[in-house]
């Protein structure tokens, strides 16, 4: 959050623009405005109020229309305000003065992609989340439920890069139709955790494929039908058969 109070009057220097580049807690900040005078600018003096004092810096030229700026390191804390100022002054001596102040936020860390390559019952199945953080990952703690109605957790892994994967394989219940659960802890380099959603699915019977079978197949049964026909024939007394 960015809020802005300017005190001036006419004739003398002016802001726009002010920003501030993060609020992330405890990360490097570029405050900045562009300052603009009717006549001619001179400089200014910036001040904050990080760790609950109010610090000024030296004073720094500036030509009118020009951007002042500072870098500061955010208080660690999220949550807090941070109030800084620019007194601007111009070549006639004239001062201004712009406030501001913006709320300190944890460092994200965020997860997609959940995805899982099986769910045949008694088989090892891959399971898998894509993590991103600001600033770098630190780890992960899966935990999982192997159909048996609570959740275990493994011991934390390592995590590099401001994205990465976990992955863990599991063998899962060998009992067709268990309900299978998981989902994962991680955390940043700032010490911010994030857990996924829960993720389920149903065990199932693999499909076993069809083979020959040359104990049964290897038979062929060939059925052979032959019709007789007989001829009976008479024979006369004189005739011999």
């Amino acid at each position: 959050k960015l809020f802005n109070v300017t005190v001036g009057f006419d004739g003398i220097p002016t802001f726009a623009l002010n920003s501030a580049n993060t609020t992330i807690a405890g990360k490097p900040v570029n405050f900045s405005v562009k300052i603009t005078d009717e006549t001619a600018l001179s400089g200014y003096i910036f001040e904050t109020n990080n760790i609950g004092t109010w610090i000024n810096t030296t004073w720094v030229a500036l030509a009118s229309g020009g951007t002042a700026q500072n870098i500061t390191t955010l208080n660690s804390t999220a949550g807090l305000a941070i109030n800084y100022s620019f007194y601007a002054n111009d070549s006639s001596n004239n001062w201004a003065v712009g406030r501001w102040s913006i709320i300190t936020i944890p460092a994200n860390i965020k997860y997609s992609s959940e995805q899982i390559n099986s769910t045949f019952a008694g088989e090892p199945i891959k399971h898998g989340i894509y993590w991103n953080a600001d600033y770098g990952l630190s780890g992960y703690i899966f935990s999982f439920d192997n159909g048996v109605g609570s959740f275990t957790n493994d011991t934390w892994v390592g995590m590099t890069g401001t994205g990465n994967w976990s992955n863990i394989t599991k063998t899962v219940n060998s009992i067709v139709g268990a309900q299978i659960k998981w989902k994962v802890y991680a955390n940043n380099t700032d010490g911010y955790w994030n857990v996924s959603g829960t993720y389920s699915y149903i065990t199932k019977m693999r499909q076993l494929p069809m083979r020959y079978n040359s104990d049964i197949f290897g038979i062929i049964a060939i059925v052979i039908s032959f019709t007789f026909i007989v001829f009976i024939r008479k024979s006369s007394k004189n005739m011999p058969l």
